[in-house]
């Protein structure tokens, strides 16, 4: 069947050179034929199912409209600006290479065999995207789309709604079109054409400025409103003030005015890298479902945390994340519990790397930090640390667990909210409140601190409510867990840029998942 389609596709593909004129196809189809072989058979990944199209379509090209091919192309040009996949670069240049040399039947061909593959992306990535756009890229062939979405794709080409089509399978929230938008606006402005804005040391309201018409274009890049500022002068006066504040604010700086080296890093980020960064979160929002009536979201590299209940958001609290070498997973669990005064059950990880040295060059720290050596975490009976020989101990080999007391030294705070997964990542209290007050917050081992635990814990026994009031024997016992009337679906995303109160938003990559692994091999 393969065999015998690039037969004909060859043929018929040697005729469109020559600028045959006719729409119908049908007479250039000699199966039996043997012709050379043109190039773009070689590109095309789903030779049974374009056949099919084609002659359910009496064999005549199916991209007659210009702008639907144009609306494909730009979908794959955010794939592209994404980095997300060598294999739909390939297709968007040899698209656009017939496009501007006009060989329409080389376009017809090669525009149907990628947008069944666009489709198959689409469909796939919620289940598949994690590991193309956070590990590595996609670099191999998709199955066939569905059969509804063949159906769709059928009734597109015989209605004349190939752009509607293509909408319909991108990211279904709304703010999605707005990150489209910004770098659609972007994609109209040159690197070239935009000044380098450069200071010395760190610049105040009241100091005198180096450049300031290359502050007030840098600015505007990302839709500030520079309206009111005063265009000339060579001191930073009060017109620019909130114009600087609010660009801090929009990169997750501290708001304060002052332009110290981290904002002249962003005003100076280059208009391909904000594309970029436009591109491969409007493609990450593949992986998020959409909002739901209930649901609890953490974005990451946003340390931030909302709760929405019955479609409005109820609360909103700052976070701590993990660190860069131990970073929070992105996963989809479910908060089913609040547990008060826990006991933390210390990870191996974090027993083996952090606490073990510690004790062995401390003695009293185990003491200090009300931390109890035990065989197993359920057992009533502790290990006496005196009795372990700590100049020998093997941290890798240590053959107890360790497990803190509740109370306020607790590292879990008053609070843990619990969500059972294989990581055994949960939200979680804590006493270091201090913390909270920066603006880069990933200091943890990878679990989430919350920093109005408390009201989210006041929050949650009223929306959604207690399962069960408990006991007086459980109160008096201080720890103790009560279930919630429903469980609530909890995601850790990673968007570090979004859209929201009319702004698109940038935060730093902290875990550099914007820089998406290379793969071995090339797409030719």
């Amino acid at each position: 069947m393969k065999l015998r389609y690039r037969c004909w596709v060859a043929f018929w593909l040697v005729l469109g050179c020559q600028h045959v004129g006719a729409q119908d196809l049908n007479p250039f189809i000699e199966r039996d034929w043997i012709v050379a072989k043109s190039p773009v058979t070689f590109f095309i990944q789903y030779p049974d199912q374009i056949e099919q199209l084609y002659a359910k379509n009496g064999y005549q090209r199916l991209w007659v409209d210009l702008n639907s091919g144009l609306a494909l192309e730009h979908q794959l040009e955010l794939i592209k600006s994404a980095g997300i996949s060598p294999l739909f670069d390939r297709q968007l240049r040899y698209l656009t290479l017939y496009r501007e040399r006009k060989s329409w039947y080389e376009y017809d061909l090669l525009a149907t065999d990628t947008l069944l593959m666009f489709l198959s992306y689409a469909e796939r990535a919620p289940h598949e995207g994690m590991t193309w756009f956070f590990k590595l890229k996609l670099n191999h062939r998709l199955p066939v789309p569905s059969k509804q979405a063949l159906f769709n794709l059928e009734m597109a080409f015989e209605l004349h709604t190939l752009i509607d089509l293509i909408n319909d399978y991108a990211p279904r929230d709304k703010s999605y079109f707005q990150l489209v938008n910004a770098y659609d606006f972007l994609g109209r402005i040159a690197d070239s054409s935009l000044p380098i804005y450069r200071q010395q040391g760190v610049v105040s309201p009241g100091n005198k400025l180096a450049d300031r018409k290359a502050l007030i274009a840098r600015l505007a890049l990302v839709n500030i409103d520079t309206s009111q500022i005063v265009q000339e002068g060579d001191r930073y006066d009060d017109s620019l003030l909130k114009p600087v504040a609010d660009f801090q604010r929009m990169h997750g700086l501290h708001a304060d005015g002052v332009i110290g080296p981290t904002t002249v890093r962003w005003l100076n980020m280059s208009v391909a890298e904000r594309r970029h960064l436009l591109a491969v979160n409007a493609e990450r929002m593949r992986l998020w479902p959409v909002q739901e009536k209930a649901s609890i979201v953490v974005n990451v590299p946003e340390y931030e945390m909302t709760y929405w209940f019955e479609g409005a958001k109820v609360f909103q609290s700052r976070v701590i994340v993990g660190r860069r070498t131990r970073p929070t997973p992105l996963i989809t669990t479910r908060l089913d519990s609040l547990i008060f005064n826990p006991i933390w059950h210390v990870p191996h990880k974090i027993m083996v790397e952090d606490i073990l040295p510690l004790a062995i060059e401390k003695p009293d720290y185990l003491k200090e930090h009300n931390i109890e050596v035990v065989k197993e975490w359920r057992d009533s009976e502790t290990v006496d640390p005196a009795t372990i020989d700590w100049p020998n101990v093997d941290p890798s080999h240590f053959p107890y667990k360790m497990r803190q007391t509740a109370g306020d030294h607790n590292s879990l705070g008053i609070y843990k909210f619990n969500t059972p997964n294989r990581n055994a990542i949960y939200l979680h209290d804590t006493p270091h409140k201090e913390l909270f007050g920066s603006a880069a917050r990933a200091y943890s081992s990878g679990c989430v601190r919350v920093q109005d635990a408390s009201g989210f814990a006041k929050l949650l026994m009223t929306k959604p409510g207690l399962a069960l009031e408990p006991t007086v024997e459980e109160e008096a016992s201080s720890n103790f867990a009560v279930a919630l009337k429903q469980h609530i679906p909890v995601r850790m995303i990673y968007q570090t840029a979004w859209y929201a109160q009319g702004e698109v938003h940038y935060r730093a990559d902290i875990y550099r998942y914007d820089r998406i692994s290379s793969v071995k091999g090339k797409v030719h």
